[in-house]
Formats: C-alpha cells, sequence, structure tokens
C-alpha cells in the first residue's frame, strides 16, 4: 500500500523512534528537579530548545513546547486575545483556517471578540488589500495558515507581514503546521511574525508535541497554568523523549 495522506500525519522515522527510546530509558527524571536525574533531563531538553532554535534561525528563548498544533494554536489565539483585551477586541483569520484556529475565534466571539473572516480566491488564497480593508482601530490579532492542510494553497504570508509593519499594535500569528518541508521558513520567520505554531507528527516525530515561536517581547497570557515550566507561560511537567524525538525529526 502507497501513503499519500502526510498532510494528516507522517510515520515517525526510524531515527526518532530510536531516540524516543533511548531518553525515555536513559533520561526518566523530572526536568525540574533538582537532583542530577533531574539535572540531565533539564540539560538534555534545553539542548533539545537549542537545537530547534538554530534550525529556524531564532533564539532558544522563543521556542516553548507544548502538546502539538492545536494547543499552540488555541494558545496563540486565546493568549493573545486575553493579554490585549484592553486595547481592542477585534480578530482577523482566513475563511479556510484549521479547525483549532476557527473554533478558537468562535469561542472568543462568546466572550465579546469580534471576528472577521478573509475570503480566499479559486487558488484559496486571501488577497492582502481584503486584509488592509478590513483592519480597524480595535484590531488586536491576525492569524493566517501557511499552507491549508486540505488543498495546499500557499497564503502571502511574507505580504501579511509587510503590511503588519505599519501596524505595531497588531499581533501576527502564523499556523505553521503544514509549513515544515514545504521550503517556506524563511517566509515564516520574517521580521513581523509574533507566534508560530508546529506540530510534530507532521514533520515524521510522534504525535502529542509541537511548539510554539514567540517573538521575544511579545507578551502572551498563559493557557495552561500550573507549575509554569516553560518560562511560566506554559504548565505541565515536559515530554522529554517527545521534545528530544521532535528535535531529532527536524534536524
Amino acid at each position: 500500500m502507497i501513503y499519500f495522506d502526510n498532510s494528516a500525519t507522517t510515520k515517525p522515522d526510524d531515527s526518532v523512534v530510536a531516540t524516543y527510546d533511548k531518553v525515555s530509558k536513559e533520561f526518566w527524571g523530572n526536568p525540574s528537579s533538582l537532583h542530577q536525574f533531574g539535572e540531565q533531563s533539564f540539560n538534555l531538553l534545553e539542548q533539545s530548545r537549542a537545537q530547534i532554535a538554530k534550525l529556524l534561525g531564532v533564539l532558544p528563548s522563543e521556542i516553548l513546547f507544548t502538546s502539538g498544533g492545536t494547543e499552540g494554536d488555541n494558545w496563540a489565539i486565546k493568549g493573545t486575545a486575553f493579554e490585549k483585551r484592553a486595547y481592542g477586541n477585534h480578530i482577523i483569520v482566513s475563511s479556510v483556517e484549521h479547525p483549532a484556529v476557527k473554533n478558537s475565534v468562535e469561542q472568543l466571539t462568546q466572550l465579546g471578540f469580534e471576528v472577521t473572516y478573509l475570503p480566499v480566491n479559486d487558488e484559496g488564497r486571501i488577497s492582502v488589500d481584503d486584509l488592509k480593508k478590513a483592519i480597524k482601530p480595535s484590531t488586536i490579532l491576525v492569524s493566517i495558515m501557511a499552507v491549508n492542510n486540505e488543498i495546499g494553497a500557499v497564503q502571502p504570508i511574507k505580504e501579511v507581514g509587510d503590511l503588519l509593519k505599519d501596524y505595531p499594535n497588531i499581533s501576527y500569528h502564523i499556523d505553521s503546521v503544514q509549513g515544515i518541508g514545504k521550503g517556506i521558513q524563511d517566509l515564516i520567520f520574517n521580521d513581523r511574525v509574533d507566534f508560530a505554531t508546529f506540530s510534530g507528527h507532521k514533520f515524521h516525530a510522534p504525535r502529542g508535541v509541537g511548539f510554539m515561536y514567540k517573538r521575544s517581547g511579545k507578551k502572551i497570557a498563559p493557557l495552561i497554568t500550573g507549575g509554569g515550566q516553560e518560562r511560566n507561560l506554559r504548565s505541565s511537567t515536559e515530554n522529554l523523549p517527545a521534545i528530544t524525538a521532535m528535535a531529532r525529526a527536524l534536524r
């Protein structure tokens, strides 16, 4: 049987599975623990963070680990909305976003936020002119997917970023779950993107792990509270085997 559904999930690479297995057996300490087992796990965690950051050309402090794309999208959108609510309540997304984005903004409308859905052309792409017309004084966030998960349309994410340079108070989020391996990394990490979300199982890593890029200095409210493991912005004991396997897959 030939597999043609890599947009849904990818087969974990053998080296990735080996990494997951090795870390599960040898680095089982809690990275937050102060003893030697915890310190070894913490060092491996930060090594994986640094590897991912280097591959993407960003700072290690700008990489935050998540459980995957759905959590990342929810966090980027709701966390930004809650953080910036005092400054506005208007959010702009495309009409062809993943349900993780669509359902997040729809939930926010129940809390008093306003959402504008940008139409797409016959190729599934938004118009930057339509985006410019949709911007209001109350706009706080623009969220656009990099690559559509069903039809493969690549959105004009660089052009959107160029437009938003004139609107420094509007946060810019890219759902890049489908972006890895598509040759558009340089577009994702242009000088205007504030948040970008990724999911490991889309690039031959295990399921249940991902990461979010958060530009230095950009504020976001936590979505999951607790022990504050990820720089006091995201809580939960880190899934170290999956994180190191994801870093291996990205390499």
